[in-house]
């Protein structure tokens, strides 16, 4: 899943423009993988995760995979600094 979500932050998709892409990730990843059921907005949430989390702190990074996925939800919303979010 990871892969999927590096390729739309490295294509720079963004809400409004990559809709569609999205959406037809969303069904795409839903075809293949039948009991995952990723929706567009969950993909949406993953690349700003991806994008706020990738090449930080191993400190940090530790600290947010240890969370459940609604709580990093919400430290996103916050948009928090590194030292905020620990």
């Amino acid at each position: 899943m990871e892969w999927c979500i590096k390729i739309l932050h490295e294509r720079k998709i963004e809400s409004g423009y990559g809709d569609s892409v999205v959406r037809r990730l969303s069904a795409d990843l839903k075809e293949r993988y039948p009991k995952m059921g990723v929706s567009p907005h969950q993909l949406w949430n993953m690349m700003k995760f991806y994008e706020r989390y990738a090449g930080h702190d191993e400190k940090v990074l530790r600290s947010v995979a240890l969370l459940p996925w609604s709580h990093n939800l919400l430290l996103l919303s916050k948009g928090l600094n590194d030292e905020a979010t620990l």
